[in-house]
């Protein structure tokens, strides 16, 4: 596999499902606000197919199952703004 570019992330901010597909928003936290909290900064849109955010997503689960690594329980999905 050839990468053409790589861009680091750190947080899914929005998922939608729009026009057929599944678009999810990447951020990343670059800079911090004068209270010292990370201000979130769009980086990437992924654009996927229903199969393959389903295939993803089940690569994910099977990585959490064989201890690859621990998913963190309570976690907001949902967080509102």
């Amino acid at each position: 596999m050839v990468v053409e570019k790589e861009i680091f992330v750190g947080a899914v901010n929005r998922i939608y499902f729009t026009d057929g597909m599944i678009k999810y928003d990447m951020i990343a936290f670059d800079s911090f606000d004068k209270n010292k909290e990370p201000v979130p900064k769009e980086k990437l849109r992924v654009v996927m197919t229903p199969e393959s955010f389903i295939k993803s997503y089940n690569t994910i689960q099977h990585l959490i199952e064989i201890g690859f690594f621990k998913a963190k329980k309570n976690i907001d999905l949902c967080p509102r703004e």
